[in-house]
């Protein structure tokens, strides 16, 4: 599957779990993040997310009041859309898919729905970790007189990482 510009923030956001900086230095290029990510994904289809409203002074909520609304969880590729109770599609003016949170253009009483794909950021990470460690699990040190010294300290703390990232996964198979 070719690279796709929707999955920047989310491939951002594994690289930064990895401790792999994109540059000359990485381990793995946007294409592999993004082919773990896809081994992750989850089409959600109609989820009813949480409004949180603007609460009006005196207490009485109005339609006007319901612009922002959260998911259970984040981490959604960019292309989601949006539904009000009528199953009319709803105009967005912010997203902060990391998190799941949407700023409506207009205010929209619940529920509202969304339609999208989101991704488990600490799976993808952690196979990836793991990846990293089999194939390089022993790094050189230093090489004095043909003497060579080296440390799996890297790959141990990769191990470390990978594993306390699979502890923060979603249920595997329940969304």
């Amino acid at each position: 599957m070719s690279a796709r510009a929707t999955m920047a923030d989310l491939v951002d956001a594994v690289r930064g779990l990895m401790g792999d900086p994109d540059g000359a230095d990485r381990q793995f290029d946007y294409q592999a993040i993004q082919d773990a990510l896809d081994r992750q994904r989850r089409l959600v289809r109609y989820e009813e997310l949480i409004a949180t409203p603007t609460m009006p002074v005196g207490g009485a909520l109005a339609a006007a009041d319901y612009l922002q609304y959260r998911s259970y969880s984040g981490n959604w590729e960019e292309g989601e859309t949006l539904y009000d109770s009528d199953y009319t599609t709803l105009a967005v003016t912010t997203a902060d898919r990391l998190t799941g949170h949407w700023t409506l253009a207009t205010g929209v009483e619940p529920p509202v729905y969304i339609t999208g794909v989101r991704y488990d950021v600490f799976a993808a990470a952690a196979d990836l970790l793991t990846a990293w460690v089999a194939a390089s699990p022993f790094e050189c040190l230093t090489s004095v007189d043909g003497v060579v010294t080296v440390s799996t300290a890297k790959a141990e703390s990769r191990r470390t990482q990978a594993a306390a990232l699979r502890a923060r996964r979603g249920p595997v198979g329940s969304w």
